[in-house]
C-alpha cells in the first residue's frame, strides 16, 4: 500500500486521544518493540487512532515548547507492535520540516523507528524553516493535515498537504 493512498483515503477516527504533559509516554501507547525510543515528560504528546483501507493506524504526535521539536509518526498496528510508515518532523538541530516515508508500506519493518525510504524534501534542499508549534491545537492540526485526518474546527489554517511536502 502506498503512503499517498493512505493520506488520501477516507478515515474513521476511533480515538483522538488526550494530550499528556509532565508524564513519560508508556511503551504500550505506541509500541515499537525493537527500539529504545522514548517520549519523556518534557514533551506534550498524544496518540490518535483511526481505521482506513482495512487497517488500524496509530498516530503519535509530540512536541516541546522550550525548544523546536515536533514529530507526527504514522504507524499501522501489528498485533502488539507498530509498523512505522512515515514520520513528519521538525528538529531544532537541523533546519526544516521534513517527511521520512516508506512509499510502499510492505517495505516498512515492524517494531523499528527507522524510516529509510524517501525523505521530502531531500537533505540540503530548500524547505520550510518556520517552527510555529505553540499549542496543542496547532500540533494536532499539523499532524491531521500531514496525514489526511479530518481536522474539525481548530481555527488554524496552514495550507494543504501538498504545501507541506511539495510535489510527489
Amino acid at each position: 500500500m502506498r503512503l499517498k493512498k493512505i493520506i488520501q483515503a477516507d478515515k474513521i477516527v476511533t480515538d483522538w486521544g488526550k494530550w499528556t504533559f509532565g508524564a513519560a509516554m508508556p511503551k504500550t501507547a505506541f509500541p515499537i518493540s525493537k527500539s529504545s525510543f522514548k517520549i519523556r515528560s518534557t514533551y506534550h504528546w498524544r496518540i490518535a487512532k483511526f481505521l482506513s483501507l482495512g487497517e488500524s493506524f496509530r498516530l503519535l504526535i509530540f512536541y516541546r515548547t522550550d525548544k523546536p521539536e515536533y514529530g507526527a509518526w504514522l504507524g499501522m498496528q501489528r498485533d502488539s507492535d507498530t509498523q512505522l510508515v512515515a514520520r513528519y518532523e521538525f528538529h531544532g538541530t537541523h533546519p526544516g520540516w521534513h517527511l521520512h516515508a516508506h512509499c510502499q508500506t510492505d517495505t516498512a519493518p515492524i517494531g523499528r523507528t527507522l524510516v529509510d525510504g524517501l525523505r521530502i524534501p531531500k537533505s540540503g534542499k530548500c524547505r520550510r524553516t518556520d517552527f510555529s508549534v505553540t499549542s496543542d491545537d496547532k500540533a494536532l492540526y499539523i499532524a491531521a493535515e500531514a496525514f489526511g485526518l479530518p481536522k474539525g474546527d481548530t481555527g488554524i489554517s496552514i495550507g494543504s498537504s501538498s504545501d507541506l511536502f511539495g510535489s510527489w
